[in-house]
């Protein structure tokens, strides 16, 4: 057992340093890369949070063994920056969770400048959600219309939701 994780934390280790050897290469002549090597925890998370996209972050907190704040992540790259194919991608490796998309619309309702795309990128997590009592009440609650009637018209979950939460009223 102790071999096994030795092998995988070396593994781990490899696939950092052939990330940071590509990154490298990707350069133009006479400009700097950013160091993935021994990073303190708050050059982590400003790494990963401003440079690297999903597959990279993903190599780094393995490597790392970073205990990783994904909605953090997802929601500097996806919600602030607009990078869906982050969402896509995390949702190929993790399950996106209730507790995820509760902390991003948490952290979008402290926002205190709200553009379109903004909406428009929230409005894309809240709708990748499986939960549906989560969605509907995430909906509600940041005045998306359009996602909640979209549910209520919805011959699959409308009349669950009519007879659950929508029938008692939603209140936070």
């Amino acid at each position: 057992d102790k071999k096994l994780n030795l092998a995988n934390q070396c593994a781990n280790q490899a696939q950092l340093v052939a990330l940071q050897i590509g990154l490298l290469h990707t350069l133009p002549q006479n400009q700097q890369a950013v160091c993935l090597l021994n990073l303190k925890s708050d050059e982590l998370d400003k790494i990963l949070s401003q440079i690297l996209n999903f597959p990279q972050a993903l190599i780094v907190t393995r490597a790392y063994n970073y205990h990783t704040d994904w909605a953090n992540l997802i929601y500097h790259h996806c919600i602030l920056k607009g990078e869906t194919k982050y969402l896509k991608e995390f949702m190929m490796v993790n399950n996106l969770t209730s507790t995820i998309v509760q902390d991003c619309a948490r952290r979008y309702s402290l926002e205190k400048s709200i553009n379109h795309s903004m909406i428009d990128n929230m409005k894309t997590l809240i709708s990748e959600l499986s939960d549906v009592e989560c969605k509907y009440k995430l909906a509600s609650q940041l005045g998306f219309k359009d996602i909640v009637e979209e549910m209520l018209n919805n011959p699959l979950v409308g009349s669950y939701l009519k007879d659950t939460i929508w029938k008692k009223g939603y209140t936070s």
